[in-house]
């Protein structure tokens, strides 16, 4: 069976296009997004405003447990590529050890403990599907992982759409535990020869030190753009927030769309001086005008299939502004990244998120949205300024 396997998911790798990378970089969007959709359609807006706030105390979870695991391989094989099977290996102890920390001090908050048992099965889980993920970039079969990856959690949401008359958070809990259950499955059966999975839990501070900055790095990229929406489960009433949460999760999804575009696309040029920037930035431009329409057209036309979620057009005025200027970004950014610049890059996320937070905060408890979008859509403005003065003194 695993040979048959093996034999199937090779001829996926030869009949898709590398291209479709974009399904496996954006599963924890594209999926977060349908999941919302699932809920609203079905259960409606306060089944969600129920189940968002624990749904997103488990995504944090997950971001701590897996503390960069593909980031932080990709460096280390890269720099000891005879050692690429033993660093996978350590590292998936590693993060073993730091599941086993975060249950621990979940005990601490009288979780009940069926909850808390399906959720430590959960983290491992999605620990070993995340580790196959490295290994599937190592053995070039990453449309093999996100065949996998999409099949099992697209049957859970059918499971959920089609047997579900209510659905409270321990339902989804399992459901979702259950579809990283079937992936790793799947997942094993395909690297089962080549990569031999560690069980116990280990400690090792030269790594989690050297991790820690990939994780403090990705933790901040996560959090531009989408700091407001973990203050959304707190600030606004339910139906509010779903609308917000919509809105935002499509912004995301547009925003990981438009990323892709760049790498596949107009990024693919090497004069690195000022007239060749200026050309790309405004094929950039137009792209992301065509794109921004397109998606937040999409968006509008979506949102009056929902009665309730109440999306004004001002609203997507915007997101607009955020997918255009992230096109326009990305050129600035890739020259940026080709001259080193990575902490200057690092600082404007931090200087964004910082005023994302503040002003996200004062607006959302005042449940003025459109006004926290807005600040969303000034910082984006805010990172293409200073990406031009950095490279001003540069180029």
């Amino acid at each position: 069976m695993q040979n048959m396997l093996a034999l199937r998911m090779n001829k996926i790798e030869e009949t898709f296009p590398k291209s479709l990378s974009f399904l496996s970089t954006s599963f924890n969007s594209i999926s977060f997004l349908l999941l919302t959709l699932l809920i609203l359609l079905k259960f409606e807006a306060l089944s969600w405003g129920q189940i968002s706030t624990y749904y997103l105390s488990l995504l944090v979870l997950q971001h701590t447990t897996l503390f960069s695991f593909e980031t932080f391989c990709q460096h280390s094989i890269l720099a000891n590529p005879t050692e690429a099977t033993t660093i996978w290996s350590d590292a998936i102890r590693v993060r073993f050890g730091i599941a086993c920390l975060l249950v621990a001090l979940l005990t601490i908050l009288k979780i009940p403990f069926v909850t808390l048992s399906i959720t430590a099965f959960y983290l491992i889980l999605t620990i070993y599907n995340e580790a196959f993920k490295v290994a599937a970039k190592m053995e070039d079969k990453i449309n093999s992982w996100s065949l996998i990856s999409w099949g099992s959690i697209l049957g859970a949401y059918g499971w959920i759409y089609f047997s579900k008359a209510q659905l409270q958070f321990l339902d989804l809990l399992v459901i979702l535990t259950v579809s990283q259950g079937i992936r790793f499955v799947l997942l094993n059966f395909l690297f089962y020869y080549e990569y031999k999975l560690p069980l116990l839990p280990r400690t090792d501070f030269t790594q989690l030190k050297m991790s820690g900055r990939y994780f403090f790095r990705s933790s901040i990229v996560l959090l531009n753009y989408k700091i407001p929406f973990f203050f959304a489960v707190f600030l606004l009433s339910a139906i509010a927030m779903s609308s917000f949460h919509l809105l935002m999760l499509w912004t995301f999804v547009g925003y990981a769309t438009v990323h892709q575009l760049g790498i596949h696309g107009t990024l693919n040029f090497n004069d690195w001086n000022r007239d060749a920037l200026k050309d790309q930035s405004l094929k950039m431009l137009i792209a992301g005008t065509l794109m921004g329409l397109i998606w937040v057209g999409l968006g509008f036309v979506l949102s009056t299939k929902i009665p309730y979620a109440a999306i004004s057009p001002w609203w997507m005025i915007p997101v607009f502004i955020i997918l255009l200027f992230t096109c326009v970004q990305l050129p600035l950014l890739h020259a940026l990244l080709k001259v080193k610049e990575e902490k200057k890059i690092l600082q404007i996320y931090a200087l964004s998120v910082f005023l994302q937070a503040t002003f996200g905060y004062w607006f959302l408890s005042q449940q003025e949205i459109t006004y926290c979008l807005w600040t969303l859509s000034v910082t984006a403005i805010l990172q293409t300024l200073l990406y031009k003065k950095v490279l001003s003194k540069i180029i």
